[in-house]
């Protein structure tokens, strides 16, 4: 089997969670992305219905080998629906167009200011 960004990330994930025995953070690369994630807590959610302490993913870069060909989105697909966290917390989006991405998949904008760079979350559980 392939030594994909999403099989490395399952591998990432899947071992035993202990802040001393297991890295918080790691590059995962294929051919065609790179992707940095680090495993996190951040206190998310609406603060008019109460924020709440999220064990997220945090991806943290991206670097993708060709732009618009939908390697991200693929990988981005794999996190939403296989990963153990309660959400995904994208930070540091300088690009508009990638911004406006996100939202439109349903993420919320954390809102610190007006202007790029953004970060942005969604939580499903």
């Amino acid at each position: 089997m392939e030594n994909t960004v999403e099989k490395q990330l399952f591998e990432f994930t899947s071992r035993g969670y202990s802040h001393a025995m297991t890295p918080m953070n790691r590059w995962l690369e294929d051919p065609s992305i790179r992707v940095y994630v680090r495993r996190g807590y951040r206190l998310l959610g609406e603060q008019s219905l109460g924020s709440r302490l999220a064990t997220v993913l945090d991806i943290a870069n991206v670097e993708a080998s060709a732009r618009g060909q939908g390697r991200f989105t693929k990988f981005l697909d794999y996190v939403e629906r296989n990963e153990p966290f309660e959400g995904v917390f994208i930070e540091n989006v300088l690009d508009l167009r990638l911004a406006n991405f996100f939202l439109r998949r349903g993420y919320t904008d954390i809102k610190l200011h007006y202007l790029l760079p953004v970060s942005l979350y969604r939580l499903w559980r």
